[in-house]
């Protein structure tokens, strides 16, 4: 069984855009670089300026989008890991 490798190993990357509305759910970078189609290391510069804070959103195909992180519980996460 392959297990899932969540960013920061118990996050999720939720993706909204400006009406917050529920763009896309990625596992962990790699996911997330596949799901917007960029480098992984765009991908990750990305994701750690806005978990830091210094940026608040990013730009894809002109649209504003945000990123918020879901904590899992350690169940919570193995309970996906036995889905996936």
């Amino acid at each position: 069984m392959k297990k899932t490798k969540f960013y920061k190993k118990n996050k999720l990357i939720s993706v909204y855009n400006e009406d917050d509305v529920l763009v896309a759910l990625c596992d962990n970078s790699k996911d997330f670089a596949e799901t917007f189609k960029m480098g992984q290391s765009i991908a990750d510069s990305t994701i750690s300026r806005i978990a830091d804070g210094s940026r608040n959103y990013f730009l894809y195909n002109g649209e504003k989008l945000f990123i918020y992180f879901i904590d899992l519980e350690p169940n919570e996460v193995q309970e996906f890991q036995m889905i996936y």
